[in-house]
C-alpha cells in the first residue's frame, strides 16, 4: 500500500517558565538616581542598585566620590548580593507607612504584585507594623516581617507586639481568618563583620533581616517550607554575627511560650537571633505572631496557623492556585477543566510529600452557587518543624531485646 510518512522531530529545549516567589518589600527615605520619592523599581542585581546609590563630595585630595550607604541601602544589597528580588519604594517621610490607604492599599493586589514578604524598612513603628500586617492578610500570599519597637528588653517587646492591633480579615466567601498568622517579629538587632566596601562602623541590623538573609541562602539547598532557623538553616551567612542583646534560656521560652498560665488570655511569639552554643549566635525560631488564645472548642495551644514554615508553605501553595486560577480563566467550566486545573497544582502537593512539607492532601471539588464559578477546597496536612524533645534515659539491670 502506498504511504505518505511525514515526520517533525523538535529537538530544542523546552522553555521553563520561571516564577519569582520571594519578591521583598522595602520602603526606605533613601532615594535612588532616577528614583524619587513615591517611585518603586525592582531590583536583582546588587552592582546595579549600588551604581545607583546616592554619593557625597570626595575629601580634600580624593578625586572619587564615596557611597553615601546607610543601613536601609545596606539591608537591601546584602539581600540583593544573596540573590533576593527587591521592591524598593523610596518614601519621602516615615509617616507615609503609617496610611493604609495611601501607601499600602496598592500592594494587597496579586496581579501586579507578586510579593512574600513585607518590611517597614528601618521604622520601628507600631503603626507601620498593624498596616504591614494587614496588607499581608489582605493578599493571603504574603508574610509581614517586623522588628519590635525600640527597647530589646524582653518584657518591653512582648508588651510591643501584644499591643498591635489589626481587625479580622473576612473573604468574599465568607472566611474570617485572623492577620496575625500572616506576619512574623524578630529581635533583637544584630552586628557582624563588615566587608572593606561599607564604612569600619558596627551597624545593628534589624532581626528581620536576619531572617531574610537566613532565607536567601538557605533556600538555595532547601524547600521554602523548612524553618529557616537552628543549626543548620539558622545560621546567618556573615561573619562574626553578634545579637546586640543577648537572650537566656528562660527569655527564649517567655518570647516563645507554648501555653498560656492562669492569668493569661493571649500571648504572640517572638523569634530571635541568640547565642545557642556551641553554634553561636544564630536565628532562634519559627513562630508567626499568630497568638496563642484561650479556645474551649479546639484546645489552647499551638496550631499549624503558630509555624513561620507552615506560613511559607501556604504562600506557596496559594500563589500555584493563583496562577492556576488565572490560567484557565475564560476557558469551558468541563471536566476537562477540572483535569486540567488539578494538574496545574497537584506537582506542588506532591513535592510537598516527598519533601517533608506535608503529610498528604486532597483536592475536593464542590458544588458552586454561582454561575462559571469553580469552587474547591484543598486539604493538606502540614508537617511543622520540631521544637521539643522528651527523652528520658532510664537506668535498668537487664535489657530484652526483641524483634
Amino acid at each position: 500500500m502506498p504511504k505518505v510518512i511525514i515526520a517533525e522531530k523538535d529537538l530544542t529545549n523546552a522553555e521553563a517558565i520561571q516564577f519569582d516567589d520571594y519578591i521583598t518589600l522595602f520602603p526606605s527615605a533613601v532615594a535612588l538616581s532616577d528614583l524619587a520619592a513615591g517611585q518603586e523599581e525592582y531590583f536583582t542585581s546588587a552592582s546595579d542598585f549600588k551604581a545607583r546609590l546616592p554619593r557625597v563630595q570626595p575629601e580634600s585630595g580624593s578625586t572619587s566620590e564615596a557611597i553615601d550607604w546607610s543601613i536601609e541601602t545596606k539591608v537591601v544589597y546584602r539581600l540583593l548580593e544573596l540573590g533576593m528580588t527587591v521592591l524598593y519604594r523610596v518614601i519621602g517621610a516615615e509617616g507615609e507607612l503609617y496610611s493604609y490607604d495611601t501607601f499600602w492599599k496598592k500592594y494587597e493586589d496579586k496581579g501586579l504584585y507578586n510579593l512574600r514578604f513585607l518590611t517597614i524598612g528601618s521604622s520601628t513603628s507600631a503603626s507601620a507594623c498593624n498596616c504591614a500586617i494587614q496588607c499581608a492578610a489582605a493578599r493571603g500570599d504574603a508574610v509581614a516581617l517586623i522588628p519590635t519597637g525600640t527597647s530589646e528588653s524582653v518584657d518591653n517587646i512582648l508588651t510591643f507586639v501584644n499591643s498591635l492591633s489589626v481587625d479580622e480579615i473576612t473573604r468574599e466567601n465568607g472566611v474570617v481568618e485572623n492577620p496575625f498568622k500572616y506576619a512574623a517579629a524578630f529581635a533583637p538587632t544584630f552586628s557582624f563583620k563588615e566587608t572593606s566596601e561599607f564604612a569600619e562602623v558596627e551597624e545593628k541590623y534589624p532581626g528581620y533581616f536576619g531572617y531574610l538573609a537566613c532565607f536567601a541562602k538557605h533556600t538555595k539547598s532547601f524547600a521554602d517550607w523548612f524553618a529557616m532557623a537552628g543549626s543548620v538553616r539558622g545560621k546567618l551567612p556573615f561573619e562574626e554575627v553578634k545579637a546586640t542583646t543577648a537572650y537566656g534560656q528562660a527569655d527564649i521560652d517567655k518570647l516563645q511560650k507554648r501555653t498560656l498560665t492562669d492569668t493569661e488570655t493571649s500571648a504572640k511569639a517572638v523569634n530571635v537571633i541568640a547565642n545557642i552554643r556551641p553554634y553561636g549566635d544564630i536565628m532562634w525560631g519559627n513562630r508567626t505572631l499568630f497568638p496563642i488564645v484561650v479556645d474551649e472548642e479546639h484546645g489552647t495551644g499551638l496550631k499549624a496557623s503558630s509555624f513561620l514554615n507552615v506560613r511559607n508553605l501556604c504562600c506557596d501553595i496559594k500563589k500555584t492556585l493563583y496562577r492556576a486560577a488565572r490560567r484557565f480563566t475564560f476557558e469551558p467550566n468541563s471536566d476537562s477543566l477540572w483535569i486540567n486545573f488539578k494538574g496545574a497544582i497537584t506537582p506542588l502537593l506532591e513535592q510537598m510529600k516527598s519533601g517533608q512539607g506535608i503529610r498528604g492532601y486532597k483536592i475536593i471539588k464542590e458544588t458552586a452557587a454561582q454561575k462559571a464559578t469553580l469552587k474547591a477546597i484543598v486539604k493538606i496536612i502540614p508537617i511543622e518543624a520540631v521544637e521539643d524533645f522528651d527523652l528520658t534515659v532510664e537506668l535498668s539491670d537487664s535489657i530484652s531485646v526483641t524483634e
